[in-house]
């Protein structure tokens, strides 16, 4: 649970950090949560197999199978934010509303009763 209050935590920053570069933070957001779990997977794996290299094959997996395995997560949520952190800001002109008649260029006809 404590783990999940984190992430949220985690894509909220993210995404105040891309608002302010002029970017969309939600695939940042997805990137985010996918490398925490495989970062985590990864991890436990890792702090398995070395558990089974110090003890042998019968010990069962401790804490510091865990401690990986946030290690890997931790290194994951690191890798998104780092990569977007070297995402320049996006300085383009915004994408003009369709819906908007001023921002279009389309002139209304004032005689048409249909146009608003």
């Amino acid at each position: 649970m404590l783990e999940i209050i984190l992430i949220i935590g985690l894509c909220k920053s993210l995404g105040k950090m891309l608002r302010a570069k002029g970017r969309n933070p939600v695939w940042m957001q997805v990137m985010l949560v996918v490398c925490w779990i495989i970062g985590e997977f990864m991890g436990g794996a890792v702090g398995g197999l070395v558990n089974i290299i110090q003890n042998g094959e019968g010990a069962p997996l401790g804490f510091g199978v865990y401690l990986f395995a946030i290690a890997g997560a931790a290194l994951g949520a690191g890798l998104t934010f780092f990569i977007a952190y070297l995402l320049p800001d996006d300085n383009s002109e915004p994408h003009p509303d369709p819906f908007d008649d001023a921002q279009s260029g389309r002139r209304l006809d004032p005689n048409n009763p249909y146009a608003s």
